[in-house]
């Protein structure tokens, strides 16, 4: 008994020497944020770059280093390509660890530059909480929008709501959204035809500094010193479209093919309504563009005087030999374009240098073939 009564007494000593003794505090939060700007890639949506960001520091007395990714999207999501067309392509936030993210664009060997963003303790909370707000289920996913409202802007959103003066903004550019767009797509001269005839005057207005910043590649240009974290290799994109296959070459050869048959007196009626046909699909997706679309820019466009569902009923009625309606229908047409090409240096409205052929071409097509020189070649 008594052996046992000083083996307690010893180990009450001991537990009473271990809670005296001073236990290791806590670490303090200390949470770095920084911007992870990725280099343009090969591919269409990466042409502009894109935009993650990081935090790293302690939280709660544990290491941590993630990357928070607003560019996430699903191309198997349902009817995608027509929630595309509409505007209704949804993105989503996703979270991953620092090295995870390098390394994807390591092996795209795509360049990352970090840029520390001098944020108080208080202020990197804050902006950690939205984050993980963001991450709830019922908030993970948002509505895409071009130019307000994609990984870019996303985060500058969140850095504005915490942090006002952090980020350059408010000084004006002598940039529109249309030549901040062409300067990044330099090689891609048909992906740009397509951006003019779809997007219309609602992005030749000059834009701030801030607003250039939809760009990822234009907020690591503005903000402040950077630090390499992968090294690319070197311009990802793709080699510079030859001369003879850019669009203002291709639209030009149509124009003086088609030219050159008519004042030769070739009479094509299956030319003329295979051009009016094309002219119809092409209109009838911008008509849906300008009043079915979500998508930001596309209306109002003044290419529709041009580019309308009407030829489409021109592309049928010629085929009912000379009628009345469809010389009228011709003329109107015929007329608009005419009147859209003279009037266009005075236009709210920039646009690709190659449609300006194509619309010289239509108001031949819709001129009467009497006009032209007697036919050697009936078709």
């Amino acid at each position: 008994m008594s052996l046992l009564r000083h083996i307690l007494t010893l180990l009450v000593a001991l537990a009473g020497c271990l809670y005296a003794c001073p236990q290791p505090s806590q670490a303090p939060d200390s949470l770095r944020v920084s911007l992870l700007t990725c280099s343009p890639g090969a591919e269409i949506f990466e042409l502009y770059g894109h935009e993650a960001l990081r935090i790293k520091g302690n939280l709660a007395g544990k290491p941590v280093d993630e990357v928070y990714n607003y560019g996430v999207f699903d191309y198997a999501a349902p009817n995608f390509i027509y929630r595309f067309v509409k505007g209704e392509t949804d993105y989503f936030v996703d979270v991953a660890p620092t090295d995870w993210f390098l390394n994807s664009y390591y092996v795209q060997g795509r360049r990352v530059d970090e840029q520390p963003l001098n944020l108080t303790q208080s202020q990197a909370a804050v902006l950690y909480e939205r984050l993980q707000n963001d991450l709830l289920p019922e908030n993970r996913s948002y509505r895409y929008r071009y130019f307000s409202n994609n990984c870019s802007t996303r985060i500058l959103d969140h850095i504005d709501a915490v942090a006002p003066d952090a980020l350059p903004s408010g000084t004006q550019t002598n940039l529109t959204y249309r030549r901040l767009i062409e300067r990044y797509n330099e090689g891609y001269p048909w992906y740009q035809l397509g951006i003019d005839v779809a997007l219309g005057s609602a992005i030749d207005r000059p834009i701030s500094l801030r607003q250039t910043m939809f760009v990822p590649m234009e907020l690591l240009r503005h903000y402040g010193p950077s630090q390499t974290l992968v090294e690319g290799c070197g311009d990802r994109r793709q080699p510079p479209t030859p001369w003879y296959l850019s669009p203002l070459f291709v639209c030009w050869t149509v124009a003086v093919a088609i030219a050159v048959c008519l004042f030769c007196g070739i009479r094509m009626t299956w030319l003329r309504s295979l051009w009016f046909l094309l002219l119809g699909l092409a209109g009838s997706l911008v008509f849906f563009l300008i009043f079915a679309s979500d998508h930001e820019g596309t209306s109002p466009n003044l290419l529709g005087w041009w580019l309308n569902p009407l030829w489409l009923i021109a592309a049928a009625t010629i085929w009912l030999g000379p009628n009345r309606f469809n010389r009228c229908l011709l003329t109107a047409g015929g007329a608009a374009t005419g009147i859209l090409l003279l009037a266009w240096p005075i236009l709210p409205q920039s646009t690709n240098a190659a449609l300006f052929p194509l619309m010289g071409a239509t108001m031949l097509l819709c001129m009467p073939p009497r006009w032209f020189r007697r036919p050697f070649i009936r078709t």
